[in-house]
């Protein structure tokens, strides 16, 4: 990101673009007091990276930015807002790789004691006016269920609901329920994807989850396909991914994707809405069997009425999101 927006307009404002590394720490100390209760270790563990890096000079920080995961460092754009000094609020963005000219807006945070100041609604303006002089022309951001005052501010802006998606955690853990379990009446044994099945499972995913496989992340071919070159860098990075599917008949109606990293493995389960609620819990099984009970594991799924089902497997259900969008070549206010 380059030549932001007007320095002495915003800073009339209370704000300014954030500095990178300086602020990181005290930026990461507003996400985690804003967010403790919906952070996961993944997330915390990219908080304590933050502050860790906030001491880096210039040849350190530029060396990390190279080196660095490219999806975190991303994330190393926006504005704070500062009252004597002090970092209070804070809002970051990234460009999207859902689609061309997407940015994502997130980490929009106020420090408690600044709060109902109509701080969030001029730092995500701030944000929306520096996507649109990006060239951007669709903002998408996540606000957790229930809270409604964000939802007003959102919608207010200009956003509208796209989709939920429901995030889950186990621990690792030896898990009883695993064993001796038939899959529901006409499902077939959940198994590994094998050879061209890779394609088949796209075109579920695809049309189950046309807003995206994940937020920030397109249904891209490039998640299915077998690749040598993919699974070396993936070698590299120290993770390996697996898939399984299941089927009704000769029909794949259910597929989880398990992506194994140091922090954590993180699945995504997949299904029509038809489905939705009968085929997380056999897939979850026969990969918990197979061997991910073992590791603590981060889910995210379509909101589902499996609730019960997954908690027997050990899944707790941390909160849903919701995922919302803003086009910006559209009349409105932002």
């Amino acid at each position: 990101m380059t030549g932001l927006l007007d320095s002495r307009r915003i800073a009339s404002l209370g704000a300014r673009p954030a500095h990178f590394p300086a602020d990181l720490r005290e930026i990461a100390d507003l996400i985690e007091l804003c967010f403790f209760d919906t952070l996961d270790e993944a997330g915390r563990q990219m908080l304590q990276r933050a502050r860790a890096m906030s001491g880096l000079g210039g040849l350190g920080w530029h060396t990390y930015r190279w080196m660095g995961n490219s999806d975190e460092m991303d994330w190393y754009h926006g504005f704070v807002w500062t009252d004597s000094g002090k970092i209070v609020g804070n809002v970051s963005l990234a460009p999207s790789h859902r689609e061309p000219h997407t940015w994502a807006i997130a980490n929009v945070s106020i420090h408690p004691t600044h709060r109902r100041r109509g701080i969030s609604r001029e730092l995500t303006r701030l944000a929306l006016e520096e996507i649109r002089r990006q060239g951007g022309r669709t903002a998408v951001l996540q606000v957790k269920a229930g809270n409604q005052a964000a939802m007003a501010l959102y919608h207010g802006l200009g956003f509208r609901e796209v989709t939920q998606r429901t995030l889950w955690s186990r621990h690792a853990a030896l898990c009883p329920d695993i064993a001796g379990q038939t899959s529901p009446r006409g499902l077939t044994r959940p198994m590994r994807r094998i050879g061209a099945e890779w394609q088949e499972e796209f075109a579920l995913v695809r049309k189950a989850y046309p807003e995206g496989l994940a937020w920030r992340w397109p249904v891209s071919e490039a998640w299915f396909r077998p690749s040598l070159a993919r699974r070396a860098l993936r070698l590299l990075a120290g993770e390996s991914e697996e898939h399984w599917v299941v089927r009704a008949g000769v029909d794949m109606v259910g597929c989880l994707i398990i992506l194994h990293r140091p922090a954590g493995w993180q699945a995504i389960a997949v299904a029509p809405p038809a489905w939705r609620g009968v085929v997380e819990a056999p897939l979850l099984r026969a990969a918990l069997r197979a061997g991910a009970q073992h590791h603590p594991l981060s889910l995210e799924s379509a909101v589902t009425n499996a609730e019960d089902a997954l908690a027997r497997l050990g899944f707790a259900r941390h909160h849903t999101l919701i995922w919302m969008e803003k086009p910006l070549e559209a009349p409105g206010r932002y």
